[in-house]
């Protein structure tokens, strides 16, 4: 008996189960291809955080952080550096960043959003000046987007406070709320 004989002796003896057996299997493909979707958007984030990190050693600034972290499957692509620090020393400034949250939607890959969370240090000395705050929000979440010819860029911030220095002069700040867009 060949394969097809079989498949066709089968279909006649068992049509209804076979019914019911083929749109599970699609349900079941379709499942296993949007698993494997995320996880080539996950590889991808990394590889390019992988690649900024080295592009920056290349025009002499390290970019360095204690934990790299690729999750929220199945509905976002979250990347988490904690303890994130970029040193450039060619424009004279620091930047330290409790955590950073990126946040990826594996259908709506024209958008993008970023997240500073926790305490954020930056020092700027160049120029004569000397800059320095430390900084921590509620919600500092920045995001950008694409299409066509057309791209945006907005920020959305909550209570924001700290204090810093510019020279020799101290201030404190605090910004209850604030919504930027270009």
């Amino acid at each position: 008996m060949s394969v097809w004989q079989w498949l066709g002796a089968v279909w006649r003896g068992h049509g209804r189960l076979a019914l019911l057996l083929i749109p599970i299997g699609m349900l079941a493909l379709a499942i296993a291809g949007y698993a494997w979707w995320w996880r080539l958007l996950a590889d991808r984030i990394h590889e390019t955080v992988v690649e900024f990190q080295e592009a920056q050693k290349q025009i002499g600034r390290n970019i360095e952080w204690n934990s790299f972290e690729i999750q929220g499957f199945p509905y976002l692509v979250d990347a988490t550096l904690t303890k994130a620090r970029l040193l450039a020393p060619d424009i004279g400034a620091v930047w330290d960043g409790e955590r950073v949250l990126v946040r990826l939607k594996p259908f709506a890959l024209n958008k993008i959003s970023v997240s500073l969370e926790g305490e954020q240090h930056v020092f700027y000395v160049a120029e004569g000046r000397w800059i320095e705050a430390d900084a921590r929000a509620d919600k500092a979440l920045f995001r950008a987007s694409s299409r066509d010819t057309v791209q945006s860029i907005s920020a959305d911030i909550e209570r924001l406070t700290g204090k810093g220095r510019i020279d020799a002069s101290d201030f404190h700040f605090i910004l209850e709320n604030a919504e930027l867009g270009v």
